[in-house]
């Protein structure tokens, strides 16, 4: 009969050539003979974590390591099995006891490192990264490894030059052009990005991270066609490819095909039904569709929470404020929006009238890349913190250490949002607002969510899983830049009819009302002008979208920026505002340029965005609750010469002279609503 040492080498023969069963037999013969076999039990624990049964894999390892602690190996196992476990500090434990005793072993460092990146502790990473490199420091795979972790801080051309370095060893390296393409395409070098994937793609035509990649790029650029074309062949590839379903849902919804983008993203979302941005972007999604009603709104968002709870760790540590309610508030915003984009026409008024004395202002940038904007807000906060990429934990410990009482979140559930960390309240009060995606966010810790007595009336408060906090007059005020022009003195002779929204916010009930706005009024155009329909092929696919308004429509692309094309009001006699989803600075842009907007009340708040803002400019009545007064009063209003040349010459001044642009009086109501919660903590959430 063979002895231990036989058995054990017949048991790695077979195991080495995938006879799982058999090693698995021969190795619990030999710890029937010997229960303290440590090769034995370490191999017995490999096969299960071999299997994805890496709860069965831990004690094996755990019992292999009691009886010979001293195999680096043993520690290394059961450090990757408790990484798939998802414990991920037993993990950093187990890979430090391998690490005591291999100092010299370069892929303990890069796997540690790799760990350490995971939960966001980057400086811990680097250092493993650079004592990787140094046991070995022509590895490209260690070299390409620094390049990630470096680009997770924002030093990018230190992270290119890594990954420049890599590919000079390994030329056919087909995972460092797709990282450089990836660096390229987030600091905006687009078409350099394409040209790294393609290089990817010409040395391995099937790279499905390259192809999916590039579908992203052709997005960016605006080449929607090219890239669900490219995200096709990549799901044709791959069907249980998740990225490449999501991403294509994306695509799908840039196009105004909505409800394909839904079906897309519930079919990545059964693909992997945790993954917190696909539900997010079908949230969102889901704001386009004429169907959607405020409490489907509520619950996905809730089912996005109740996903979520069972993954984000609780925080259980309790809070050092102190619960004084008429102290100075450290209130802090978090936002992806800190930049070039709508949202800062309502923030930047916001920090500018502030009371300093009553609230401090501390922002947590999360915008992919900055801006002259972003400068701005940098410049009006008392604190500031480049958040993006930084971990839940660490950032999570940041907030705690700023000593923030109220965090606000400016983002819902669009992209870049950090949702996840709002789960485990970094602050005691914490508040959401329509400067996102416009909903309910649905997360059990958001206390509140800031709004306006227009955008969410009497009986809306079932569409929230937070408290309405309603402010009397506007949710926030809007600041036009000082360099637009005057609008144009006289009222256009054509019946030109406008809507200047981006078009995946035109759905097919606005499209059939607006044919009978046409049709009502003989001679009548209507324009389209967003830089949607910048390219060619582009503007001929939303003319077939829009086909149902025949041959009634003009499209423009937008060349440079806003601010150069503002002449085009000119042209426009009465704007539409976008529907399903409302439009808020297309519609008060527009206005500031004296040209009226037309809005169709809906039934959730993005449906209701032109409320706010019409009504307090005195315009009430072209806030339309049903389809016959939208028509009736449009129709009208185009005809109304002596109106639309009033408005014309008056409707800036009456804006100016409104809560719209009354920065200061809206910070004061939103700086009583803040102590109207803090003051609600400091008696019942401090206790």
């Amino acid at each position: 009969m063979p002895g231990i040492p036989e058995t054990l080498a017949a048991a790695i023969d077979h195991h080495n050539s995938g006879r799982f069963s058999e090693a698995e037999i021969l190795y619990r013969r030999i710890l029937e003979e010997s229960p303290n076999h440590a090769d034995s039990l370490h191999l017995l624990g490999l096969i299960a974590y071999q299997h994805g049964r890496f709860g069965s894999a831990v004690p094996l390892y755990r019992q292999a390591i009691a009886v010979a602690g001293d195999h680096s190996v043993y520690h290394q196992h059961l450090a990757m099995a408790l990484h798939s476990l998802g414990q991920m500090d037993e993990a950093i434990a187990a890979f430090r006891a391998a690490l005591s005793l291999s100092p010299d072993d370069a892929d303990i460092y890069n796997n540690l490192a790799n760990l350490l990146q995971e939960v966001g502790r980057l400086d811990e990473a680097l250092v493993c990264r650079q004592r990787a490199l140094a046991q070995m420091p022509d590895n490209y795979l260690f070299r390409h490894n620094c390049g990630s972790t470096l680009e997770l801080f924002a030093r990018y051309d230190e992270a290119e030059s890594w990954y420049r370095s890599a590919l000079e060893i390994q030329p056919d390296f087909t995972e460092g052009y797709n990282s450089l393409g990836e660096l390229c395409r987030k600091t905006g070098r687009t078409d350099q990005a394409i040209a790294y994937y393609q290089q990817a793609l010409a040395l391995q035509p099937d790279h499905i991270s390259s192809l999916n990649n590039l579908g992203l790029a052709y997005k960016e650029k605006g080449l929607l066609h090219e890239a669900a074309a490219v995200l096709n062949r990549c799901i044709a590839l791959e069907p249980g490819y998740f990225a490449a379903q999501a991403n294509l849902g994306t695509i799908l919804q840039q196009q105004g095909r909505i409800d394909e983008a839904i079906d897309r993203f519930q079919r990545a979302l059964r693909l992997n039904p945790d993954h917190h941005v696909v539900r997010s972007n079908l949230i969102f999604a889901l704001t386009y569709q004429d169907t959607t009603t405020g409490v489907r709104l509520r619950d996905e968002a809730v089912a996005w929470d109740r996903r979520q709870s069972v993954l984000v760790p609780a925080e259980t540590r309790p809070f050092a404020n102190t619960p004084d309610p008429d102290r100075p508030l450290r209130v802090g915003f978090v936002s992806a929006d800190l930049r070039d984009h709508a949202v800062s026409y309502f923030l930047l008024p916001l920090f500018r009238n502030f009371d300093r004395s009553a609230v401090s202002v501390h922002c947590y940038n999360e915008a992919l890349r900055d801006d002259v904007v972003t400068d701005w807000f940098r410049s009006l906060a008392d604190g500031w913190c480049d958040s993006r990429g930084i971990h839940d934990n660490a950032l999570l410990d940041k907030i705690r250490a700023d000593g923030i009482d109220i965090l606000i979140d400016c983002s819902g559930h669009s992209g870049g949002n950090r949702l996840r960390l709002f789960k485990r309240r970094p602050a005691p009060v914490q508040i959401s607002t329509p400067l996102g995606h416009g909903g309910t966010s649905g997360v059990t810790e958001m206390d509140y969510f800031l709004s306006d007595i227009h955008l969410t009336p009497d009986g809306y408060d079932g569409q929230f899983s937070e408290r309405l906090l309603r402010l009397p007059r506007v949710f926030a005020p809007f600041e036009p830049k000082e360099f637009w022009p005057a609008p144009a003195p006289a009222v256009p002779e054509g019946m030109v009819f406008g809507c200047f929204a981006d078009p995946l916010r035109v759905g097919a009930k606005a499209l059939n009302l607006w044919r009978r706005l046409l049709d009502s009024v003989p001679g009548s155009r209507l324009l389209f002008k967003n830089k949607a329909y910048d390219h060619q092929v582009m503007e001929r696919h939303w003319r077939g979208r829009f086909s149902v308004l025949g041959d009634r429509i003009d499209f423009e692309g937008l060349p440079g920026y806003w601010a150069s094309n503002m002449d085009v009001y000119g042209k426009v006699r009465v704007m539409l505002d976008s529907c399903p989803s409302t439009g808020a600075t297309s519609t008060l842009i527009p206005m500031w340029m004296g040209v009226p907007v037309m809005s169709l009340a809906g039934t959730h708040v993005m449906e209701r965005f032109g409320a706010p803002f019409l009504r307090n400019a005195g315009l009430g009545d072209l806030v339309a609750d049903g389809e016959d007064a939208y028509l009736a009063t449009a129709a009208a209003l185009i005809r109304d010469e002596t109106r639309l040349a009033f408005l014309r010459a008056g409707l800036r001044r009456t804006m100016a002279d409104s809560a719209l642009l009354d920065g200061s009086g809206i910070a004061r109501d939103w700086e009583a609503a803040l102590r109207q919660v803090w003051r609600e903590w400091c008696v019942e959430g401090a206790r």
